[in-house]
Order: C-alpha cells, then structure tokens, then sequence
C-alpha cells in the first residue's frame, strides 16, 4: 500500500503537523508603520533598481491616503509579526471614471516566508478584498527582478499589459 511521505517521516509529519498559517488582513497604515519602515530597508536590499537612491518615503503622503480611504493596506503577519505588505491605491480611473481600479507599486513578502504557498494565499485576499470594495480592474506593477512574482500573478489570471521604463535625468 502506498502512503505519502507524511507518514513515513515523522519528522516531516511533525512539521506539517506544526505549520502556522499567515494571517491576513487589512490595517490601518498608522498602526503598523513603526514595523513597516523596520521592513523598507530589506525590501529595497532585495528589489531596489537604483542603487545609490535608497528611498525617501513621504510617510506623510501615506497616511493621509490611508485615512481618507485612497490606500487600502493589507499585511501579512504569522505570529503577529508583519512579513510582508501590499499597499493599493484605490480610485476611480481617469481614463475610465465609471470604474475603480486598485494600484500597486510595492508588494513584498519576507523571502523567508516565499515558495511556501504563502504568496498566492496573500494575493488572494487582497483581490478578494479589492472585488468586495468594487474594484473592476487591479493593476500590479512587478519589478523584473522577482519574475516569480510574475508567474504567480499569470497563474492567477492576470495579464501583461504595460511595460514601466525608467530613465534618471
């Protein structure tokens, strides 16, 4: 009789056994900041393009979107430390004034916490989330050195539909 490996390895069956669960949610941003600007440093490490700008937030920008509703901010916490974060502006579009759509420029997961199932588990609350607030479109901008950020995303149905270019003046 085959079994799985859960069951012939006790070490593994343990650790199933154990596992916890992010939890997600959406916070407020002024709640979790002192956490999120712990957490901007490591980000930028992994994924910032221009080496010799590291960022500058406008925290205040941030707030005063999330207060007034503009910037939904969702985490991800196991054990109630934050592991990664998805901010969305949420606004109608001008292009299209009929219709909300959600940005995002930045979504992070803690690398340690990535390959795990974590990732897709995240990505869909928060489009469950964006579809309850009437979101019609959501629009992710995925930086080209997590391609697998990209691939989880196609996974799920979405589309490429714009290439970013930057050019430093």
């Amino acid at each position: 009789e085959e079994h799985s490996a859960e069951f012939w390895n006790p070490i593994l069956a343990d650790a199933i056994a154990r596992r916890k669960e992010p939890v997600f949610a959406v916070e407020h941003l002024k709640d979790a900041l002192e956490e999120l600007k712990a957490l901007i440093p490591a980000n930028w490490a992994e994924l910032g393009v221009q080496r010799d700008n590291p960022p500058d937030v406008n925290w205040g920008f941030f707030l005063l979107a999330n207060a007034s509703g503009q910037l939904v901010f969702y985490t991800a916490r196991l054990d109630e430390e934050l592991i990664g974060y998805a901010p969305f502006t949420v606004a109608k579009n001008p292009m299209y004034q009929t219709r909300t759509w959600a940005w995002s420029i930045l979504l992070w997961l803690d690398p340690r916490y990535r390959k795990l199932g974590y990732g897709r588990k995240f990505q869909q609350f928060w489009d469950q989330d964006l579809k309850l607030r009437g979101v019609y479109v959501i629009s992710i901008g995925v930086n080209v050195l997590v391609p697998d950020l990209m691939y989880m995303l196609k996974d799920d149905g979405y589309v490429t539909t714009t290439c970013g270019m930057d050019k430093r003046l």
